[in-house]
């Protein structure tokens, strides 16, 4: 069982904070009902082994938000039928899902670009997961971002997250 615990007590202290649940499995329909009492968006990757469709509604139903994770090796252009009705959406911007630290694929910054251009983008949320810091925060035309390691991995946490909110405004490349 995942450990909801450490979700309960993200509740209790930031009970008007939403919690965006990224699930990092082949058969996602297991989980999620694990997380209904917590999460406002539950993503799954498009590349799962069960039905999309249906774990989308799964997660729908139990008065979620749906959200899909696109890796690097999928192209956005591939599936855009499959994601678009989607209220949320995210880029994984790093060659291996799962493991912590690496580096930020500048690839990601075409396929957001593309994803941007689209009709149906006004209709959903896109997000990038994935080596972002304060160095490259400002290519990504997104409305969230996920930064574990440059975060977690700070000296300062709570300062590295004030560099990542205001480093659109003050620094270069």
């Amino acid at each position: 069982d995942p450990a909801t615990y450490r979700l309960e007590t993200i509740k209790a202290y930031w009970p008007e904070h939403p919690i965006h649940v990224h699930i990092m499995s082949k058969y996602p329909s297991k989980w999620i009902s694990h997380f209904e009492n917590y999460a406002e968006i539950v993503f799954v990757h498009y590349e799962i082994d069960e039905d999309l469709s249906s774990v989308k509604n799964q997660i729908n139903e139990q008065k979620m938000k749906s959200g899909v994770v696109l890796t690097m090796a999928t192209d956005p252009s591939e599936v855009k039928d499959d994601i678009t009705d989607c209220s949320n959406v995210m880029i994984l911007s790093i060659p291996k899902p799962g493991k912590s630290g690496q580096s930020f694929d500048m690839n990601a910054i075409s396929r957001i670009n593309s994803i941007n251009m689209w009709n149906e983008r006004k209709h959903f949320h896109l997000y990038v997961d994935g080596g972002v810091n304060e160095k490259n925060i400002q290519l990504l035309n997104v409305e969230g971002v996920v930064s574990g390691s440059s975060v977690l991995c700070h000296d300062n946490p709570s300062k590295q997250i004030m560099r990542l909110q205001t480093s659109n405004n003050y620094e270069q490349i």
